[in-house]
């Protein structure tokens, strides 16, 4: 997969617009917000603790390397040019 990789678009019953694609690294703001606003929700996720740029940075440019490498899948979805989620799916190596 390529960053930024367009996968769907969509109209939800409210009117939004989502748009579901791969994260590239004009995302490191919008996902540092997007974790961070979880982290003092206190969602049930795996991070307790505030991420800070360049730690995003580092996170998103590593993540777009496994993507091109073939070892992972990542999607980010926006909603009025917001990301609203994140996933991952990792190839794992017990093969």
């Amino acid at each position: 997969m390529q960053p930024n990789q367009l996968i769907e678009v969509f109209k939800a019953k409210d009117g939004r617009r989502f748009i579901i694609r791969t994260p590239h690294l004009g995302d490191v703001e919008g996902l540092m917000e997007f974790i961070n606003d979880l982290v003092e929700e206190d969602a049930p996720i795996s991070s307790n603790a505030k991420v800070t740029y360049a730690s995003e940075i580092r996170f998103v440019a590593d993540e777009i390397q496994r993507m091109l490498e073939g070892k992972q899948i990542a999607l980010v979805a926006t909603a009025d040019e917001k990301i609203v989620a994140h996933a991952t799916i990792t190839r794992g190596s017990n093969r």
